[in-house]
């Protein structure tokens, strides 16, 4: 490739070797002696720097060549994802190469005509922007997260082009601060692209990723410089969410969540998107309109050794139960998961604690609930977190959740009764 770089045939076939090279990498490298390892150390940084030059030159000197252009993004990709300290190499400054801007140029030139190009652009960019915020920031400041959302929107129809441009505004809105307008396009967008690929899981993901991130706390830019940071953020948040809800993008999120019951990612982004929005005026009972006490309760039962899903899966059944929006069926079907759940992670406080305040307020409204779970023996998880709190001074967060020590008392009374009346 160095001996021929006018040449674009041994660019495109270099490039292609390069990348087939470089997917048996992670097995090359964990299996190095470590002994050879040390001493080839600068050799092996020169060679990184020899293909990283060569990738750069094929996309400089052949940006009519698309399968040179692809070929070198896959081969790029491949350098950073293996070879992780090679993204410092690249950049504007003196002596680094401008392959960012090379790689951008590929996929605005081709995104009509070669959604191959586009797709190992966007994934190369994505993998870079994900390891260099130096790169993150000079891409932000050039418009990439505004040219990504209009080539969406032109190519609506490929699921390719809709995944790897998601992936690519997921890892360039990490850590970033954004105006409203953006983040309101960004979250129209990915609402568009999962009502358009409704059976794609991988589309369907990558497009959370996204609203979840628009979602985040403090993710808003004080554009206006309002006195109070949080005011600003709290009223701007306000307004992302509420359009996100006229757009249906609650019911889409509930819709990934039934359909993609087997895969974990959805589950886990899908609620923490429900969960940012919980506190919208009418939503619970949208949601529980919509079957979200039903979803949530497959989903826990889906993973039960899952500490993330079981605590927001817990979290958003709590904030249910409180409102009184469930009916009894769900609380038989809730038992039996739910006692699980605090047997299986006895140790983590969180979901202790809201384990233990549904219960509460379930016997509150409901005291022939206490029969349901002497069946499922869930005074053996109490007496537990009792003799912990009060032998090994743990956090009293659990006991405080349950309701203090009088309202844990009258609960105990009740379960102890219902434990009574089932041995007669």
């Amino acid at each position: 490739m160095d001996s021929f770089p006018d040449n674009e045939k041994i660019q495109r076939y270099g490039c292609k070797a390069l990348h087939m090279l470089l997917e048996k990498a992670e097995t090359i490298f964990l299996n190095q002696d470590l002994e050879d390892k040390k001493e080839e150390e600068e050799e092996e940084e020169e060679d990184k720097l020899y293909w990283l030059e060569a990738c750069y030159k094929a996309l400089k000197y052949h940006r009519r060549n698309r399968d040179a252009q692809e070929a070198a993004c896959w081969a790029l990709n491949n350098l950073l994802m293996y070879q992780p300290t090679l993204n410092e190499k690249i950049g504007d400054d003196e002596k680094k190469y401008p392959a960012h801007r090379e790689m951008m140029l590929a996929m605005l030139m081709y995104y009509s005509t070669s959604k191959e190009v586009f797709q190992a652009a966007a994934t190369a960019l994505a993998t870079l922007v994900k390891q260099n915020a130096n790169a993150r920031e000079i891409l932000l400041a050039k418009g990439i997260h505004m040219n990504v959302m209009e080539i969406m929107r032109k190519r609506s129809d490929s699921p390719e082009i809709a995944e790897s441009a998601c992936r690519l505004l997921n890892h360039a809105f990490e850590g970033s601060s954004l105006q409203l307008d953006i983040l309101i396009a960004a979250a129209s967008g990915c609402i568009r692209t999962m009502k358009k690929h409704k059976n794609l899981p991988s589309v369907q993901l990558e497009a959370l990723k996204v609203i979840l991130h628009c979602m985040a706390p403090g993710v808003i830019k004080n554009q206006n410089h309002v006195s109070s940071e949080d005011t600003h953020q709290k009223t701007m948040s306000a307004l992302l969410k509420s359009e996100f809800l006229l757009e249906g993008g609650h019911s889409l999120v509930i819709g990934a969540l039934n359909t993609f019951i087997g895969n974990p990612g959805i589950q886990r982004c899908g609620l923490q998107i429900l969960s940012t929005i919980r506190e919208r005026p009418i939503l619970s009972q949208m949601l529980s309109n919509l079957g979200m006490a039903d979803t949530l309760l497959h989903t826990l039962q889906m993973y039960p050794d899952d500490q993330e899903i079981q605590r927001l899966g817990l979290n958003f059944l709590g904030s249910l139960i409180s409102e009184k929006i469930l009916c009894t069926t769900t609380f038989y079907a809730l038992v039996t998961p739910l006692v699980s759940t605090l047997r299986r992670f006895k140790d983590v406080v969180d979901i202790q604690a809201q384990g233990f305040q549904m219960i509460a307020t379930i016997l509150d409204s409901s005291p022939w609930f206490a029969k349901l779970l002497i069946q499922e023996s869930f005074e053996t998880c109490l007496f537990h977190q009792l003799s912990v709190c009060f032998n090994e001074q743990r956090d009293q967060q659990v006991i405080h959740n349950f309701g203090g020590t009088e309202l844990t008392a009258v609960h105990l009374v009740t379960i102890q009764s219902y434990n009574m009346t089932e041995k007669k």
